[in-house]
Parts: structure tokens; C-alpha cells; sequence
């Protein structure tokens, strides 16, 4: 039986609505499949167009399949593309980001070998090649965002291991990723200030001292440093 992965347009403008009076929309067919659809995420470009990630699978480790992208500009639905090339692949958690300048943001996990991957379309339209961000750290969970200056800014975590880890590129380099968690970490996030820096939080606890934790980049360049 055929799926039908339907984006309600109607809740991802909520908070539009309330901060600009819209009118909410109806449901919006994005895609049809055969398989389960997991960890869809959606973000909006600076035009206004929405662009939204998922994988198949279910809520199991090392369930997952090829990454697909599709946008909705209001009026036409374009893809969905899938942007890991593969059919085999069991990416995992993808997440989707657009810079103030419109590049689009796409990273996910693999748990077999705890890799992240990006992939990068840029604003004339071309997706990049496929970048290796980590492997051996953790699979889980990443978050990837570019800044103003094209710099690219990365969290993710290793859920069974308990560490939430974040590393930049700066012009064009990456660097050593950075261990944010100093107790048993999972679920990191990360969002980009107005002065430029990215700002990496994580949940860093034990059963008994559940906590979240803040951990700030040291500059707007990146070159994050732990704020427990």
C-alpha cells in the first residue's frame, strides 16, 4: 500500500501567522511512497520557498535509507531528490537548513560506522559533492547551518555513547570537532546569533540530574568552547 507523505503547510505557518496575521493553508501532498516516513524537518529559504528533508524507516537504529529533499514554493512542489546518490545507504535523522544568502543544508547520520555527511546546493541552484564531516564520533542527530559568511557550523551527538560534539568549517577548512558534553550527552542543537556565532546546546545528564547545557562559540568564527 502506497503512503502518502502529506506536509501540512497549515502548522509549519503557525508561527508566521501569529507574528504576521497569514492565513493558514491546507495540507500539501509532497511525496508518495512505498515506505515509512521518519524524521522529516523543514526550513524556509530568504524567497520564501520551504524545503523539506526525510528519510524511510522507523524509530530503530540502523533503520534509515536515502535522504530526500523536496521545496514547495507556494505553488509547485519540486522533487524529491535524493541526495545521498544512493539507494543502499541507511542515512539516518537528516536535518535541513537555508543561509541568509539561500545555499540549502543537508546533513545526516550513518550508525554503522558513526559518520555525519553534508551536502551543500548552492544559490545558482547545483548541489556540491557529498562531505564527510566526522566519522567514529557519533552518527546522531546533526544539525548543520552556514552563516553570512559561508562558514559552516555543525552539531551532532553519539546518543549511545553519551557525548554531544560541534565543529565548524572556516574558510573552507574544517576543524577538530569539539567534545561539548562533559556528563552523559545527547540531543545537541545550534543556532546562529545576530553577531555571527554559533551558539551549540546539548542535554548533558545522569537518570538521577537530568540538565541542559549551553555551550557558546569561543568567536564568530567558530572554534567552539564548552560553557557547562
Amino acid at each position: 500500500m502506497k503512503r502518502s507523505f502529506l506536509l501540512s503547510i497549515g502548522a509549519v505557518l503557525f508561527l508566521a501567522t501569529v507574528s504576521f496575521g497569514l492565513t493558514l493553508g491546507h495540507p500539501k501532498l509532497i511525496s508518495k511512497t512505498t515506505d515509512r516516513v521518519r524524521w522529516t524537518q523543514c526550513a524556509f529559504g530568504p524567497d520564501g520557498v520551504l524545503w523539506v528533508v526525510w528519510v524511510p524507516g522507523d524509530t530503530n537504529r540502523g533503520s534509515g535509507g536515502p535522504v530526500w529533499v523536496a521545496s514547495y514554493d507556494g505553488t509547485v512542489v519540486r522533487g524529491p531528490d535524493n541526495v545521498t546518490e544512493s539507494t543502499a545507504v541507511l542515512a539516518n535523522r537528516p536535518h535541513i537548513s537555508v543561509s541568509p544568502k539561500g545555499s540549502v543544508i543537508v546533513s545526516w547520520g550513518i550508525d554503522a560506522d558513526k559518520s555525519i555527511h553534508l551536502r551543500i546546493r548552492d544559490v545558482q541552484g547545483s548541489w556540491g559533492a557529498i562531505e564527510t564531516v566526522s566519522t567514529g564520533l557519533g552518527g546522531d542527530e546533526p544539525a548543520a547551518f552556514m552563516d553570512k559568511a559561508g562558514n559552516i557550523h555543525v552539531v551532532f551527538s553519539d546518543e549511545v555513547g553519551g557525548s554531544v560534539y560541534a565543529l565548524s568549517k572556516i574558510n573552507g577548512a574544517w576543524e577538530n570537532a569539539v567534545k561539548l558534553s562533559t556528563g552523559f550527552g545527547q540531543h545537541g542543537s545550534l543556532a546562529l546569533g545576530t553577531d555571527g556565532a554559533a551558539h551549540a546546546e546539548g542535554s548533558a545528564a545522569t537518570p538521577a540530574a537530568p540538565e541542559i547545557d549551553l555551550f557558546v562559540s569561543g568567536s564568530i568564527l567558530g572554534s567552539f568552547d564548552p560553557k557547562g
